[in-house]
């Protein structure tokens, strides 16, 4: 016998279908809406939030809130959506009535923006998001840049800079831009860099970026004591054992890009900026701290990306970001134990001075800055934290956030008006990787062998 359904129970069944998926997807939207309403309390001094009108219009229960969303869901899709109102980042009074510290360097922060710098980037100090965000700021202007070889991610490091380990775009022989990890060589980038360069570098706590390197480079593993509780403490307990067997040529086939008799654990923030062992510990943080026109502190990161701002007469779109490469440490390795501490800082002295000496220079040039330091720090922490979450709706398909609007902020003693609209949230998220690596294929007319294998990555 053959059983067969008819054609009218088949449409009534799509229908029915229908309507049930169009029912969850307006209540997932409402419970997306409801949980976004905005805490009118939790808007403190110098906070940036959205500045569209929420008008309840009545009361307020659950009942009202649902019949309100649907009459504003079927409005939004019978007439276009309206542009936002600008966001205006409030001055300070306070900062108004004591003014900055005389000779102040935020007072030159109105010129002309600085589009021609070198980043050297220190492993593990926040190093990719910084690169992230001033590749971005580069690409946006089309400046040039001096770029790895293709397929390559280092100018040549752990070894002495070179140019040959350096591709320049057709026709540019002073790149505007270099942000890509080398071994700092002063002379070398001057004769390089397109004039007049800033100079830039971040550093971290040293014992942080220890346990950063730990875990990023796979160092228990690496060295035998993967899979131990204690492979941290274990591995600093007999530190020059346990790095020879990391270092050893046994062991090359599980690094990344890191040469046999390479350390990771010994001054390695210094010996990239330059340093050699052996040399005068002392005169070495001198000249770092006089060669570089900012050292950002990477523990103190929006106080960093604020200096940096003022430094570069760049706006606050410039120095948005996203995190990159965050590490996940163990619960023993988060601790900040002495005895491990003075254990390392033995172990890798030099690294210690130089962060010392950096912390104690990047706050005293944060003092120089003024009053109005303090107020710009805190619009920007709202700032970026109000577009950090307007770019996760988008990234979660939040119609208002897709609606294709930008939101305008308004000019300010800080910053020139800018916009942020969903291109911009797509651009944070992109490294800018991609387009470089493009970049150095077409400019590249050198040796095609030479990109395989050592001395570089």
């Amino acid at each position: 016998m053959r059983c067969c359904v008819h054609p009218a129970a088949v449409k009534r069944l799509a229908i029915r279908s229908l309507l049930l998926l169009a029912g969850l997807w307006l209540l997932a939207t409402a419970a997306t809406w409801f949980g976004n309403q905005p805490d009118d309390s939790a808007h403190g001094y110098g906070e940036v939030h959205d500045a569209v009108d929420h008008n309840n219009g009545g009361g307020n229960s659950v009942g009202s809130r649902m019949w309100r969303f649907l009459g504003a869901a079927l409005r939004a899709q019978l007439q276009p959506r309206p542009p936002p109102p600008p966001l205006l980042l409030p001055d300070s009074e306070e900062d108004d009535a004591a003014g900055d510290v005389e000779g102040s360097k935020n007072k030159r922060r109105r010129g002309v923006e600085r589009q021609s710098f070198v980043y050297l980037k220190v492993i593990k100090s926040a190093s990719e998001t910084i690169t992230s965000m001033l590749r971005r700021f580069g690409l946006s202007r089309h400046l040039s840049f001096a770029m790895p070889l293709p397929k390559k991610i280092y100018l040549g490091w752990p070894n002495p800079l070179r140019q040959e380990y350096i591709v320049l775009p057709s026709g540019v022989s002073h790149p505007s831009v270099l942000l890509d990890q080398c071994v700092y060589n002063r002379t070398f980038l001057d004769g390089l860099m397109a004039k007049p360069c800033v100079y830039i570098t971040s550093l971290r706590e040293p014992f942080r970026q220890l346990q950063s390197l730990f875990a990023y480079y796979n160092m228990a593993e690496i060295s035998g004591l993967g899979g131990r509780p204690d492979a941290f403490e274990t591995y600093l307990s007999d530190l020059p054992r346990y790095d020879r067997e990391y270092q050893s040529p046994r062991r090359a086939a599980k690094r990344y890009c890191v040469p046999d008799n390479y350390s990771l654990t010994k001054n390695t923030m210094s010996r990239i900026l330059g340093y050699v062992e052996g040399q005068d510990a002392d005169k070495f943080v001198a000249s770092i701290i006089a060669d570089f026109d900012l050292i950002l502190i990477t523990d103190y990161f929006m106080h960093s990306l604020v200096l940096l701002k003022r430094l570069m007469n760049w706006s606050f779109k410039d120095i948005l970001f996203v995190s990159r490469n965050i590490g996940r440490y163990p619960r023993m390795m988060a601790a900040q134990r002495p005895d491990l501490m003075r254990v390392h800082q033995a172990w890798s002295p030099v690294d210690y001075k130089l962060y010392q000496a950096a912390n104690a220079s990047f706050w005293r040039r944060v003092a120089q800055e003024g009053p109005s330091f303090r107020t710009e720090l805190r619009v920007f922490r709202s700032l970026s934290k109000f577009i950090r979450r307007r770019c996760r709706a988008l990234e979660r398909g939040d119609a208002a956030a897709a609606s294709g609007n930008d939101f305008t902020f308004l000019a300010n003693r800080w910053s020139p008006a800018f916009s942020i609209g969903p291109m911009d949230c797509r651009r944070l998220g992109d490294a800018g990787i991609n387009e470089l690596q493009r970049q150095s294929r077409l400019a590249y007319t050198g040796d095609k062998a030479a990109l395989t294998g050592y001395p570089y990555c």
